[in-house]
């Protein structure tokens, strides 16, 4: 050190000792020495993984330069200098190296003023692969075909500064982050595939990409995170990994153009609205796993036409398949016991006959305008039939409603082909426009013996008779609404 430098370092001690008088002591900046992180490496075969880490963001802003020496011996070692900090690590991957040979290391660390380098250590390559060597790809780095893309990967996972992004450095990548949201300028990233170290696609990773049209997604993803392709409208992804566990909310809502044909085996979770609008796929089956179909999943999907749904399902959330125009699966399996509201609205291809018995909740117009369903009987397990669930179901001819029934809800049956219905003994309430429409209802049975509480005259306006208990019917000739009908009332007995 230069004897000027020697007195300015002086001068600059003395001055943060006086100015902190009666206070804290505190050292300049350009004085504090470099912090050396802790460095941890790897051998994989000839490749050697160098990872540093400094312990907190303090160390971090103690240096101003980094890198690695290495060598296979302390004369000849490299002086590597890495340009990019990932969090708190830097890394520098050394490939192509020699079979079981061992090989010197050291962290070094500077900060424009003096340098610091840890101790040496030693690394040694894997032994030899048994058998014929394996054939040298011609080129390492991949050849991006979208430029927009290959900036962006360089700028952020390029550990050694070379300008391109390896096999090994795309491997290394654990993590996207949003570093594509919402970025209209990317068309094509099938090399994605190469990033083998994602488990989980993130959150919103590249959602409103609105001209990603090609693009590949790697067979160790486990996850596809929340919105994570959300309205990429020009989408064009053809499958999804072998072992993907979890589709998280949203994540393809809106991928108009995604032409799946399959879902993986794997699939266990499915959450809400997570293909809702993916107007392209056509799946004629789905994950013998699922135990529930969120909210809206295959919400508007046109092609969903799985043959059968999962055994073991037991819940069918609201929206879930509204407006799956091709929809009809066999059967609802027997364990269903809810079904959400709007489930099935707009399913014109649903054929079914029968409702399992367990269940006991139908959301409100769980299958307005399925043209084609034939119920005959409605489960025993349920006590109301909620609004407009039934509207619409025009090949409805006859129904038998459960005892213990006691609601109808407004338009639950509202055009619907009865030419006679029974209303249990335990209803007290009958909804506006529940029976509007029916126009070929001509006999009505009511059994409870004090009037239901009605919104309107609809269930007697086409009916030619009507049966009510003989001890009630002075209570139904003037009760609200029943009074309409006074000439049509027979009792029960003359049934």
């Amino acid at each position: 050190m230069s004897f000027r430098r020697v007195v300015m370092t002086l001068i600059l001690a003395a001055s943060a000792v006086l100015a902190g008088c009666g206070e804290e002591d505190v050292v300049p900046e350009e004085l504090l020495a470099p912090a050396l992180p802790e460095v941890r490496v790897e051998a994989d075969g000839c490749v050697v993984t160098l990872t540093a880490r400094f312990r907190n963001e303090a160390d971090l802003a103690s240096v101003k330069e980094f890198g690695f020496y290495f060598g296979r011996d302390e004369v000849s070692m490299d002086c590597l200098k890495v340009t990019k900090v990932v969090g708190l690590e830097y890394s520098l991957i050394k490939e192509d190296l020699d079979y079981s040979t061992t090989y010197l290391f050291k962290v070094w660390v500077g900060n424009g003023r003096e340098e610091k380098t840890s101790e040496l250590k030693e690394v040694t390559t894997g032994e030899k692969p048994v058998g014929p060597d394996p054939p040298v790809p011609a080129v390492r780095n991949i050849a991006f075909k979208d430029p927009v893309v290959k900036e962006v990967c360089v700028r952020n996972w390029d550990l050694d500064g070379d300008g391109e992004l390896s096999m090994a450095e795309a491997a290394q990548v654990t993590d996207l982050g949003m570093v594509f949201k919402r970025n209209e300028e990317i068309t094509s990233f099938e090399e994605l595939e190469h990033f083998t170290g994602l488990v989980e696609v993130a959150d919103s990773a590249f959602g409103h990409c609105t001209n990603l049209r090609d693009i590949k997604l790697p067979e160790s993803v486990r996850v596809i995170g929340q919105r994570a392709f959300e309205e990429c409208g020009n989408m064009l992804l053809r499958k999804l990994p072998d072992n993907l566990a979890t589709v998280k909310t949203h994540a393809f809502a809106g991928c108009g153009k995604m032409p799946l044909t399959s879902l993986p085996e794997t699939l266990t979770l499915i959450e809400n609205w997570a293909f809702a609008r993916c107007g392209s796929m056509r799946l004629t089956s789905l994950p013998s796993a699922l135990t529930l179909i969120d909210s809206g999943v295959f919400s508007e999907c046109y092609g969903v036409a799985p043959e059968k749904l999962p055994e073991n399902l037991c819940y069918i959330g609201e929206w879930a398949f509204f407006n799956a125009r091709s929809f009809n699966p066999k059967e609802l399996p027997s364990g269903v016991r809810e079904i959400g509201k709007y489930a099935f609205q707009g399913c014109e291809s649903l054929t079914w006959t029968q409702l399992p018995s367990d269940l006991y909740e139908i959301g409100d117009f769980a299958f307005f305008y399925c043209w084609k369903v034939r119920f005959s009987s409605l489960p025993k397990r349920m006590i109301r039939v909620n609004a407009g669930v039934f509207e619409n179901c025009v090949s409805i001819t006859s129904l038998t409603l459960p005892e213990g029934l006691t609601s109808i809800g407004p338009n639950a049956f509202k055009n619907c082909k009865f030419f006679e219905i029974t209303i249990p003994e335990s209803v007290v309430f009958i909804g506006a426009e529940a029976f509007n429409g029916c126009s070929r209802l001509r006999s009505v049975t009511v059994l409870p013996p004090v009037p239901p509480e009605m919104e309107d005259t609809y269930i007697g306006d086409n009916a030619n008779v009507m049966y009510v208990p003989s001890s009630s019917m002075e209570a139904y000739r003037t009760a609200r609404n029943w009074s309409e009908w006074k000439s049509k009332y027979r009792t029960l007995d003359d049934l």
